[in-house]
């Protein structure tokens, strides 16, 4: 009788035989994947049953392998940032941003009926964000010769009423488009709330940023009207330092989303040399630094890391030192020598090269 591991070992050269056995033709236009040889291949993909309540798949193109197929989406997943790759079960997880408004969307490869595909599911936030990235990801695949053309052209039914329903170019919050045609209206500047007309109303998002039940939403609204040169003047005028100190206070122990859009804010406050910045909201940056950037990777399908979010702070290093109220007993720079070190973002790394070359702290 054959013992657990001749049963293992014959299972192995079933599969081995399948891969050496794989003689499918090379790929051809408006062909989806089929056949036993190429399917063996895909073993350990999710089969699906039904696609019928997927809002958002394509099929890859007849002879495309998993492993080449999986590796050009995570190489644009990367290109988007705030995302992660999980090789195990050939899925990513990101987020995407759009004006006052985000999304959490989850990409993973499947099986249906002998055919290889990638879906698209929103796992949070608002559904219509991730259109455009998901748009683009069909045109790249379909560029890289792995989908076929008539994915890219049409979007399918359930993805067009989803869209319609919902569609943000319509809406009238927070200083989006209402999508009416006004003469002499600037579209640019419609985008944007206009602070210069109601300054107070940053005092009250400053004290919305202290309940839970609003500061995420509320973080999002400013980070993207800041963006806009006359919002964030009249932020740095009147409310540089409280507006600052609220920002700071969300970015200990918070979400994706949050995180990133303080980030941005104190980065927009930095450059204008608005505040002055304590100790404490020093070292606070720098471990969100840490947090955001050496944090471990998970199997959890959550995003631990972030490109932006380390970028955004570590391009400004230098102006949070110089805005110091005072020396700090500690200056953490062991810990971004550390971040240098091991972080595996480029850009993350040359500019801790160029901080910790110029930086007048010293290590305690």
């Amino acid at each position: 009788m054959d013992g657990p591991e001749d049963n293992i070992e014959r299972a192995v050269g079933v599969a081995h035989e399948e891969v050496r056995d794989f003689t499918d033709p090379l790929p051809t236009k408006g062909e989806v994947l089929t056949g036993k040889s190429h399917f063996s291949l895909a073993v350990g993909l999710k089969n699906l049953r039904s696609i019928q309540h997927l809002s958002r798949h394509v099929f890859f193109l007849h002879g495309v392998e998993v492993v080449p197929a999986f590796e050009t989406v995570c190489k644009f997943v990367k290109k988007q940032g705030n995302s992660q790759a999980f090789l195990q079960n050939k899925s990513a997880v990101g987020y995407v941003f759009n004006q006052t408004n985000y999304a959490q969307y989850r990409l993973e490869m499947f099986t249906h009926e002998k055919k290889m595909g990638l879906k698209c599911d929103t796992l949070d936030g608002f559904a219509p964000a991730v259109t455009d990235f998901w748009n683009d990801l069909k045109k790249n695949l379909n560029e890289e010769n792995l989908i076929p053309a008539e994915e890219v052209m049409f979007l399918n039914d359930e993805e067009d009423e989803e869209d319609s329903f919902w569609d943000e170019d319509s809406m009238d919050l927070d200083g989006n488009d209402s999508g009416l045609s006004i003469p002499g209206l600037d579209l640019n500047v419609a985008k944007f709330l206009q602070f210069t007309e109601n300054p107070d109303i940053v005092q009250n998002y400053i004290e919305d940023l202290d309940d839970p039940n609003f500061n995420q939403h509320t973080l999002l609204v400013l980070a993207w009207n800041a963006q806009q040169k006359e919002n964030l003047q009249v932020m740095c005028e009147k409310y540089a330092q409280p507006l600052f100190d609220a920002v700071v206070a969300c970015m200990i122990n918070s979400t994706l989303p949050m995180v990133r859009c303080s980030a941005m804010i104190v980065s927009l406050l930095a450059c204008e040399k608005a505040m002055k910045i304590s100790q404490d909201q020093f070292h606070t940056l720098i471990n969100t630094l840490n947090t955001w950037t050496l944090s471990k990777k998970t199997n959890n399908s959550e995003v631990t890391q972030s490109d932006e979010i380390a970028q955004l702070i570590t391009r400004n290093l230098q102006s949070f030192e110089n805005l110091l109220s005072e020396n700090p007993q500690d200056s953490a720079l062991d810990v971004l020598k550390k971040i240098h070190d091991e972080t595996e973002f480029i850009e993350v790394k040359q500019n801790l090269s160029d901080y910790l070359a110029s930086t007048t702290l010293r290590v305690c």
